[in-house]
């Protein structure tokens, strides 16, 4: 499983992201990962956003922030942190990139060695 944290639906760079993870996807699917991306907006905002895009991944509504502070990725303020976390069957994290600022630097390779159980 791979969770993509982001912060926003709608704004410019959380769109840059999602739309390179959205084309990567058959990619993930090869190797039986599923991709879900997550940020605090409810899902009616989810839906417009998804459905505007294309995206063929699930968008889950974090609005309570829960799932960010379980996974580490709020930032000092409260806000998510840009992240990505692989998750193995197992619900062990063979993965995790947090950044404040820009979409993870890490690439589709990196989630797929983290997927294959190599070190990316």
């Amino acid at each position: 499983m791979i969770l993509a944290f982001y912060p926003g639906d709608d704004s410019p760079v959380c769109t840059t992201q999602l739309a390179s993870y959205n084309t990567d996807l058959d990619q993930f699917a090869g190797y039986g990962a599923r991709l879900f991306g997550i940020s605090p907006q409810d899902v009616a905002s989810h839906e417009a956003f998804a459905a505007k895009l294309g995206f063929r991944f699930p968008l889950l509504a974090d609005v309570d922030k829960r799932v960010g502070e379980a996974y580490g990725i709020l930032g000092p303020l409260g806000f998510y942190r840009r992240s990505v976390i692989v998750v193995d069957g197992e619900g062990v994290v063979r993965f995790a990139h947090r950044s404040l600022l820009a979409p993870p630097s890490s690439t589709p390779s990196s989630f797929l060695a983290a997927l294959e159980g190599r070190t990316p």
